[in-house]
């Protein structure tokens, strides 16, 4: 998979923010609009992908000039053993290749 970002519009990772929610669910509508399967969520889903049983899962989005192209809610544990962290996924979608391309790299380098 070709993971470069063209310079000339970085896809930027940040924490996401109560502020985000409303572009996070469009994101969400649109990626959904696009492949069979996926269902339109009501309250108790989208909470699910936030905290599962006893599970948190933190919330990051891919930002490219200010819009929200892509997110993630993810979970990290860490191996006592080996210090590297496994990664649980509880939701993503992007709407774009090149936010698709920085959350496989995010994900890449989340576990270390």
């Amino acid at each position: 998979i070709d993971t470069t970002i063209s310079a000339s519009a970085p896809a930027m990772v940040a924490a996401a923010t109560a502020t985000d929610e409303d572009e996070i669910l469009a994101c969400y509508a649109e990626f959904a609009r696009t492949r069979d399967g996926m269902l339109d969520r009501g309250a108790y889903v989208w909470r699910r992908t936030r905290q599962m049983r006893d599970v948190m899962y933190a919330g990051w989005v891919v930002r490219v000039q200010g819009k929200i192209e892509g997110y993630v809610f993810v979970s990290q544990e860490r191996d006592a053993k080996t210090g590297r962290h496994d990664l649980s996924v509880s939701d993503y979608a992007f709407t774009t290749a090149r936010a698709g391309r920085r959350l496989v790299q995010f994900w890449g380098t989340s576990g270390r």
